[in-house]
């Protein structure tokens, strides 16, 4: 948990250099990626331990549809941020080969 901490902190530090466009579509693909990574696991932990109160075969299907879901939100956090990142970078073709750099800050 200290180490969670600590890179949360870092993050915070970092995000104040960065464009505010790159930020608020980070932070957004963080939100999805945490509801997915946090959110589902909670749920599935209670369908898991069986105190929701389901039947035997209600339980069993609605844990595995919390565990796509979980997995779907998560990969689409990560898609969002790599989207936000490529997004934000232009790429040229010269004769000396491929050139990548940082958009200018916009605003």
């Amino acid at each position: 948990m200290p180490l969670a901490a600590v890179a949360g902190l870092f993050l915070l530090w970092v995000a104040k250099e960065i464009d505010s466009l790159l930020r608020k579509r980070l932070l957004v693909a963080g939100i999805v990626f945490l509801l997915g990574a946090v959110g589902m696991e909670v749920l599935g932990g209670l369908l898991e331990t069986g105190t929701v109160g389901l039947g035997d075969q209600a339980q069993f299907t609605t844990l595995h549809v919390s565990i796509l879901i979980e997995e779907s939100l998560e990969v689409a956090g990560v898609i969002i941020a790599l989207w936000a990142v490529l997004s934000h970078l232009r790429f040229a073709v010269s004769a000396n080969g491929l050139r990548i750099a940082v958009q200018a800050e916009r605003g």
